[in-house]
């Protein structure tokens, strides 16, 4: 066993209190890394509280157990005695950043850790265990088992590692890998799946799973979906296809933000197109000015490289930034950067 990794679970072992958080804009990935921990801790006696910044967690998610015990941004007051808290740890959080009204209280915290799989994360923890994996709730799989065997198996006791832990890491692992589709998928992948499966899931767990994050699909998303289609936008041999989404079209489609989530790959399935730009519009200031929420994915090429240049980062062929300006004026900034890839 590594040193940071032996490191890591003496700080968890000794901590009596923990604070678990994800990253803004929450998706499964982020989510099921921490509930998967929370639960863990909770069955060996800690007191443990997930907090994420965003005023809603995705609906869809709703079935993962401690989903309804998530503090959200607006429920947290950050008078809150985060010192009093033995040990805070960051979840599929890529920088301090992303962890949005809670940045400045993780990073000032002595005893933090960040548990991550993108490739450009900053080191901002205090301990850091990121690998590169399909998804994060591998490495927390990992996490858990090691736990786990200190926990129950050196003392001949039944794992605690539940069905409704296992749920948690599933559905993170299939939600961040495309269903195994992704490139970022290998034999351990698979491996890690089956292991997760041995924790109580059934096959009637897996197709539910499947149905909810892949084939389940709300009339408001298919109004997004038809949105972001119509304003699709071709260039260099429909190699590069750029869309985007307006404040106007999430009224009109009755949908939130968190609605985008893998829109983008209804232009990446394009036979043609090598690259795949997303955009959707957060807000406007008092100048008029637009910011910009941009997903980049790709067949191959390096988006993260092209996330770097606007500020922003991810893993190689998944990544996202923010962007200032009209639509017309990002979408030019994408076209001229992307240049340089293809």
């Amino acid at each position: 066993m590594e040193k940071k990794f032996k490191e890591i679970l003496g700080k968890i072992q000794s901590a009596k209190t923990v604070g678990i958080f994800c990253h803004i804009n929450p998706d499964a990935d982020t989510l099921g890394s921490a509930l998967a921990l929370f639960l863990y801790l909770r069955k060996v006696g800690k007191g443990v509280a997930v907090y994420v910044d965003a005023t809603h967690l995705p609906l869809h998610l709703s079935g993962v157990a401690g989903y309804d015990k998530v503090i959200l941004g607006a429920s947290a007051d950050l008078d809150t005695d985060f010192l009093g808290i033995d040990l805070l740890v960051s979840m599929d959080t890529a920088d301090e950043a992303r962890l949005g009204k809670y940045a400045d209280v993780f990073v000032s915290h002595p005893n933090t850790i960040n548990i991550d799989h993108h490739i450009s994360n900053t080191g901002y923890a205090k301990i850091n265990l990121v690998r590169e994996t399909s998804a994060n709730t591998e490495i927390v799989l990992e996490v858990l088992q090691s736990l786990d065997y200190f926990e129950t198996k050196a003392n001949g006791k039944p794992t605690l590692i539940c069905r409704d832990i296992a749920m948690a890491l599933y559905i993170g692992l299939v939600a961040d890998n495309g269903n195994f589709s992704f490139k970022s998928v290998n034999g351990n992948t698979f491996l890690i799946a089956s292991k997760i499966m041995s924790y109580g899931l059934s096959s009637q767990d897996i197709f539910d799973v499947n149905n909810m994050l892949f084939k389940s699909l709300s009339l408001a998303k298919f109004k997004l979906q038809r949105a972001l289609l119509n304003n699709v936008k071709f260039f260099y041999d429909n190699k590069l296809a750029v869309s985007y989404l307006t404040l106007d079209d999430f009224v009109a489609c009755g949908n939130t933000k968190e609605g985008t989530e893998g829109l983008i790959h209804n232009l990446l399935n394009i036979d043609s197109v090598e690259i795949a730009v997303s955009f959707r519009q957060e807000s406007i200031d008092k100048d008029g000015l637009s910011t910009f929420k941009v997903s980049f994915r790709s067949k191959g090429w390096d988006v993260n490289y092209l996330a770097n240049q606007f500020g922003g980062g991810g893993h190689r062929m998944a990544a996202g930034a923010k962007l200032r300006g009209d639509v017309y004026e990002v979408i030019d900034l994408i076209v001229d950067k992307v240049k340089q890839l293809l």
